[in-house]
């Protein structure tokens, strides 16, 4: 973390909560919208490259980057040990919306240094838990698709599956 960050974070939480007041789940990276229309939101340094996207911030989001976020301690919200690594932001978010709760990006900036390849072969160990958590989260979710999340456009069960098996090399 930057230097300052926490009090930073304090400080938009903070704004954002005046402006959000059922706001549940902040994080500093996530979508806004699904599918064609969905906006990127947020401002990370991502394994040495700046993403400072345009939405102005703090801003309602409909998914959350697992990168960073926090959870309002009184708003019932756990995560999901089924999802293992991936997707339990997203879910933490549905869960959110399915309560009445809101949900947003703040202007934190941080960063992000992923095991994950940004680009090339992915260790198959990774593609295969990815897989798994895919098929739990889009069973568990299956009557609320689509759903954006930074990484999948999931309009369907088997999405991600479909898109690792066409677009990703697994590596050993």
């Amino acid at each position: 973390m930057p230097e300052g960050w926490d009090t930073r974070f304090t400080d938009v939480l903070a704004e954002a909560l005046e402006h959000f007041p059922r706001l549940a789940v902040a994080g500093v990276y996530g979508i806004v919208g699904t599918g064609v229309n969905a906006r990127r939101a947020g401002h990370v340094v991502d394994r040495g490259t700046m993403l400072l996207e345009p939405e102005p911030l703090p801003c309602l989001v409909d998914s959350l980057d697992e990168l960073l976020f926090a959870v309002r301690v009184d708003s019932g919200l756990q995560l999901d040990p089924a999802l293992g690594f991936d997707f339990y932001a997203t879910d933490l978010v549905l869960q959110a919306h399915a309560r009445g709760w809101q949900c947003a990006v703040v202007d934190a900036c941080c960063e992000h240094w992923s095991g994950t390849p940004a680009s090339g072969g992915v260790p198959r160990a990774t593609v295969e838990r990815i897989m798994a958590n895919a098929r739990v989260f889009e069973g568990k979710w299956a009557h609320r698709l689509p759903v954006t999340t930074p990484c999948f456009d999931i309009r369907q069960t088997g999405d991600v599956a479909r898109f690792m098996a066409n677009f990703v090399t697994p590596s050993d």
